[in-house]
């Protein structure tokens, strides 16, 4: 059974810091969980920001 991803509502800064605008981030954890991010985006018509690290 494939696990529901967490959304968490966050906010992001522009490349100046002078400017915040509002997110959701999704830490996908396998490929499998990128692929559902992804769709849920698309469906929903939300730009995705891909962002490495732990």
């Amino acid at each position: 059974m494939a696990q529901l991803l967490t959304w968490k509502q966050d906010s992001v800064a522009n490349w100046s810091g002078t400017e915040r605008s509002p997110c959701y981030v999704c830490k996908a954890r396998d490929s499998a969980e990128i692929v559902q991010a992804l769709a849920i985006a698309r469906e929903r018509g939300l730009s995705v920001i891909a962002h490495g690290g732990a």
